[in-house]
């Protein structure tokens, strides 16, 4: 229905709600038509972003391309393990608006791009939740039941996920995080030897983030006094009441937390195996750094 037709039904004297409600469906069609096509094109820009990340040839053009030119934020050869953000960023821009964006999809795809699930896998979820948005959305507090195929970690697993989890979070600089590393692995190594009992399923994923790799990080500036002075004056504290304080390292799980919830917007709080990996946190705490 044209302007037109809609001046000509109102003087004719059509009821004014009744043009509305064939309007409220013209919008409904439009949304649901862009939605599935936003949703699309994220799918392939997350199928485009696995095939970079396992072409190293591929990874290397891309890191050249002009159009990164002149931006603070761009691909370099060794961060072909990011190829899901970067590639997000090229593709939807790097306006503000764009930038909420990437930082929304890159939160509800990261877990699934970390675990190699191939595209067809994702988009197949995605549909049986109800959308990309429904993807992202973690599951209601108390439903979660132990399986059988939850996901076993190796050192490896550990070792390669906590690298990139120290670099996201900038929580140490370049050239020690090998070492660092290590020295987390170490830890971890000391707790398990000691016979420590950790709540089940700790090493499961939950809201897309390991809570056993979250107790590696918190061992590793347990340990490394320069990195938890690191974490402690970061600028993520910046006005915020709360702060880290270097003679409490007790505390560094919580902080660890409270970053992660500033930057993904989930209550960890309401969530009871962060719950207990918390507990645990503090206990061997307690038990072996006090």
């Amino acid at each position: 229905m044209s302007v037109g037709d809609v001046v000509w039904a109102l003087s004719a004297g059509e009821d004014a709600a009744a043009i509305l409600l064939q309007l409220q469906e013209t919008f409904s069609t439009i949304e649901t038509g862009y939605r599935v096509r936003k949703q699309q094109a994220v799918l392939r820009t997350y199928a485009i972003a696995s095939y970079l990340r396992g072409n190293h040839a591929a990874w290397l053009e891309f890191c050249g391309r002009p159009e990164w030119d002149g931006r603070s934020k761009r691909p370099t050869p060794e961060k072909s393990s990011f190829a899901l953000r970067y590639a997000l960023r090229f593709a939807i821009g790097p306006s503000d608006a764009a930038t909420k964006d990437v930082s929304r999809y890159f939160r509800i795809l990261r877990p699934h791009f970390d675990r190699q699930v191939p595209v067809e896998k994702v988009e197949e979820m995605m549909n049986e939740a109800g959308g990309l948005v429904a993807l992202g959305k973690p599951p209601k507090v108390g439903t979660a039941t132990p399986s059988s195929d939850d996901p076993k970690w190796t050192e490896d697993d550990y070792r390669s996920d906590l690298t990139r989890l120290l670099s996201e979070n900038q929580l140490a600089d370049r050239g020690t995080k090998k070492a660092n590393v290590d020295d987390v692995l170490d830890a971890a190594a000391a707790f398990h030897d000691r016979n420590v009992v950790v709540p089940r399923r700790l090493a499961c994923e939950a809201e897309g983030i390991s809570c056993l790799r979250l107790l590696l990080i918190s061992a590793w500036l347990v340990r490394d006094r320069d990195a938890w002075d690191e974490f402690c004056r970061s600028k993520l504290w910046i006005d915020r009441k709360r702060k880290p304080n270097l003679n409490r390292p007790r505390e560094a799980f919580h902080f660890i937390l409270l970053v992660l919830a500033a930057q993904t917007g989930v209550n960890f709080s309401a969530n009871r195996i962060f719950v207990a990996a918390e507990a645990a946190w503090l206990a061997l705490f307690d038990e072996f750094c006090a």
